[in-house]
């Protein structure tokens, strides 16, 4: 609410900000507030100071909970993060998770009516056939492969735990396909406390302190 009101009372503009200066961290968020014009409220009156009101010393505990119900309420979660206060529209994503895989050759991994050719790039899932562009496997063998497809789909899978999906370009490098679909968190801000995936994990979140000067 103070980002705002500094604002003129514009929450367009305040989103944008808030976004901006999260993204950048402490190392590169001053240049950004002081252009950011931002007026004088309650005291907050210089960089410094809002520096130390974005990136607190004291806070409380933030946990990240993440479980199931994410991978099939997708379509609407993704859309109001991804929501544009100006243009009034979000994105909508393209996930379909699936469970129980396990690789059964040195190219395939199935599970129940689903087949996945590493070699060729195909997913065959009941009736359906699905052409990868990429495929990432993580595991005791992980791979990585690319395809000729360019406008393919790309395949996800964490064969310790038996679960991945199908995604988009729009929803991979979030926050929730590195945490939940890959496991992998940059640990000076997430760490893990409870991996129990596909069903929920738990992440302590560690926000960045300013110090001053």
């Amino acid at each position: 609410k103070k980002v705002y009101e500094a604002l003129g009372d514009d929450p367009q503009k305040g989103v944008e900000l808030i976004k901006k200066v999260m993204a950048a961290g402490v190392g590169g968020a001053g240049p950004i507030i002081a252009d950011a014009g931002l007026e004088s409220i309650d005291g907050m009156d210089s960089t410094e100071k809002w520096m130390a009101y974005f990136f607190p010393e004291k806070h409380r505990p933030v946990y990240l909970y993440l479980d199931w119900r994410l991978t099939i309420t997708n379509y609407w979660w993704f859309w109001l993060g991804t929501w544009d206060i100006a243009k009034r529209e979000g994105i909508h994503p393209i996930y379909q998770g699936f469970y129980g895989l396990t690789r059964s050759g040195p190219s395939t991994i199935e599970a129940q009516d689903l087949l996945v050719d590493l070699d060729k790039g195909v997913i065959k899932w009941g009736a359906k056939g699905i052409r990868l562009k990429e495929a990432y496997i993580l595991g005791r063998r992980s791979e990585q492969r690319s395809y000729a497809s360019k406008r393919g789909l790309i395949f996800e899978a964490f064969l310790p735990k038996g679960y991945g999906a199908v995604i988009g370009e729009r929803i991979r490098g979030s926050l929730f396909e590195q945490l939940y679909l890959r496991h992998q968190a940059d640990t000076r801000f997430f760490e893990p406390l409870l991996l129990n995936g596909p069903s929920y994990q738990l992440w302590k979140v560690k926000g960045e302190v300013y110090m001053g000067g």
